[in-house]
């Protein structure tokens, strides 16, 4: 799912044993567990088991709770993540927006400091996390720098293929040439992993969503342009380049033109419709829209309705997954009126020889690609390669 670099950060704790990550991704997906039933899910023998949580807890990697009393026998203890056991930082190279965010082991946002941008270069990325990485850490609990599992960067792959920016030609090809990895792990002097945005994002809602569906599901987010990722058996599948997922470029056919996903169904469309101070009304609802911006939401909502059943058709022939989620960088508001609308018009596809899929909402919202950028490290270095 993601590239890396190899070298290591003095002082931080390695995860080696695949049984080690076994238990991690077991309690990480399915929350606190007592030892008896890690035992029986991993197939590791009781004593094994005993062995290797004892060793998590001492690297503060796990914590017991309070002891549970059964019907009979000694009272159970369940062993949960650690929140203190592990930190990691992402960044997100947006189209319009760059964040630096930081979390714990067990997922949670702490800080995230971002700057709006007209379009990234190369060298405004630098500038940025140069002038705020160290802010960024005094905002974790103190002595926790050694902890630090490394820096994750989520970006669109390919930036110079997307002209629809302020950038010229010129400054877009910078980014062929710019080894980001290279350049941050010098800067920052963490290992450094780097993954497409929102196959990150996928990926953390995987991790950590709060949905029932986790094993098979293909999942959008509607940012300024449209993507996703696709899960099976539990997996976020990568593909021969790591691009697996690229919904965005899924054809569709809209009001009698052929075009791409990303063209109907990506809000920087519909950005440009409106009005800067319509777009943050309509983050509250579409009632306290003018009757003309209202008319241009509905086009645009109509459109992406249209090309989001189509794509959902074409990824369920393909993947059968029986789960569509849908999540993006919007308000709760318009994210609801898309996916209301999706959900009632999904009999306007062609499904003959295809299962319908349930569609739901998002866990994470806006801060999917913040949380799935920081999550990459730890991912690497704590958890099973079926999460990579």
């Amino acid at each position: 799912m993601f590239e890396c670099e190899k070298n290591a950060v003095k002082g931080q704790t390695r995860i080696r044993d695949t049984n080690e990550r076994h238990v991690l991704t077991l309690i990480r997906t399915q929350g606190p567990l007592p030892k008896a039933d890690i035992a029986r899910i991993t197939g590791l023998s009781a004593q094994s088991a005993t062995i290797i949580i004892n060793r998590l807890e001492e690297a503060g990697l796990l914590r017991a709770g309070q002891p549970v009393k059964g019907r009979k026998g000694q009272p159970r203890i369940p062993y949960s993540i650690n929140p203190q056991g592990a930190f990691s930082i992402g960044l997100k190279v947006g189209r319009r927006r760059l964040a630096l965010s930081v979390i714990d082991f067990s997922g949670t946002l702490l800080h995230c400091i971002e700057q709006p941008v007209t379009s990234p270069t190369p060298a405004g990325v630098r500038e940025f996390v140069a002038h705020n990485i160290t802010s960024l850490y005094s905002r974790m609990p103190q002595n926790c720098a050694a902890r630090v599992a490394g820096l994750g960067i989520v970006m669109p792959f390919a930036l110079w293929q997307w002209p629809q920016s302020a950038l010229s030609q010129n400054e877009l090809e910078q980014w062929r040439d710019f080894d980001i990895r290279a350049v941050m792990t010098q800067l920052c002097e963490l290992p450094v992993y780097l993954c497409n945005d929102d196959t990150a994002a996928c990926s953390a809602e995987l991790l950590f969503g709060r949905l029932p569906v986790k094993d098979n599901f293909t999942y959008f987010h509607i940012g300024a342009f449209i993507g996703g990722g696709i899960v099976m058996n539990g997996q976020v599948v990568e593909g021969s380049t790591g691009n697996a997922g690229a919904l965005g470029s899924l054809p569709v056919f809209v009001n009698g033109k052929v075009g791409q996903l990303l063209e109907y169904a990506s809000l920087n469309h519909l950005k440009q419709t409106i009005e800067p101070t319509e777009w943050e009304a309509l983050q509250s609802g579409i009632r306290s829209l003018a009757p003309a911006t209202r008319k241009k939401v509905e086009q645009w909502l109509d459109e992406a309705t249209q090309a989001l059943v189509q794509a959902s058709v074409i990824v369920q022939a393909t993947n059968d997954a029986g789960s569509i989620i849908i999540d993006g960088s919007m308000g709760a508001y318009l994210k609801a009126l898309i996916i209301q609308s999706v959900t009632e018009h999904l009999d306007s596809g062609d499904w003959r020889g295809v299962s319908k899929p349930a569609v739901y909402c998002g866990s994470l919202g806006e801060h999917a690609q913040l949380t799935g950028s920081a999550n990459l490290p730890l991912i690497a270095r704590y958890y099973l390669p079926s999460y990579d």
